[in-house]
């Protein structure tokens, strides 16, 4: 079942905490994480991350223990739409990193084959998939995902949907890939309060309604 009439949608999904592995190539360590929590599609955030890129090793080889400075840098912030499709992750986001020694050229993009360092603590929020005989909703920017009902904590917003007034809005603007962020055509949402532009086509708005989950909302935002 599709619904794609409606412009503020809720569906299944809420806040979550968990650790992301290292070491991995960065879209194995984010589809693992998504698939321990059984999540179709999830709104990522980070920030002082340690990272290697390390094009020669194989995404199972252990990794060495020395890196030359060009390998090794800091993902100072990151917020990365992961979307489990086709056995494989689609990565879409904006982020901001640096490396410790000089490398050829600019990157326009972060790599989904650099590494995490070492496991990050990571923020977000998570979206379910739509199980046999549940209403489906297919989406643009998050896929296709499972529908909520009036008690959902997070909706849909697109086509110029508006959010409640007790809401933070998580939205980027980056059809494909980690782009960085200074390079993004809007400058996104990352826990801002409804109202004014700036955003995404589709933004997730989360509920404020409950304590707990406000506060985690805040730590969220506060993750830039």
């Amino acid at each position: 079942m599709k619904n794609e009439a409606q412009k503020v949608v809720p569906v299944s999904g809420d806040l979550f905490e968990d650790t992301m592995d290292g070491y991995f190539p960065f879209r194995e360590s984010v589809r693992q994480m998504l698939a321990r929590n059984g999540f179709a599609a999830a709104w990522i955030s980070l920030a002082h991350a340690p990272m290697m890129d390390l094009p020669d090793i194989a995404p199972d080889a252990p990794v060495p223990l020395r890196l030359r400075p060009e390998a090794a840098g800091t993902i100072r912030s990151m917020s990365v739409v992961a979307i489990a499709r086709d056995g494989g992750m689609h990565l879409r986001g904006a982020a901001r990193w640096s490396w410790f020694g000089p490398r050829t050229g600019a990157d326009r993009a972060f790599s989904p084959d650099w590494r995490l360092a070492e496991p990050v603590f990571v923020r977000g929020i998570g979206l379910m998939p739509a199980t046999d005989g549940e209403a489906a909703l297919e989406t643009k920017g998050f896929g296709r995902i499972a529908m909520g009902n009036d008690q959902s904590p997070v909706v849909l917003c697109r086509d110029g949907g508006q959010a409640g007034s007790d809401t933070r809005l998580w939205g980027v603007d980056a059809p494909d890939g980690i782009i960085r962020e200074d390079l993004l055509p809007r400058p996104g949402l990352f826990g801002a309060p409804p109202g004014g532009d700036g955003g995404a086509d589709e933004t997730l708005a989360v509920s404020l309604s409950d304590p707990k989950r406000a506060a985690l909302a805040e730590r969220i935002a506060l993750d830039r």
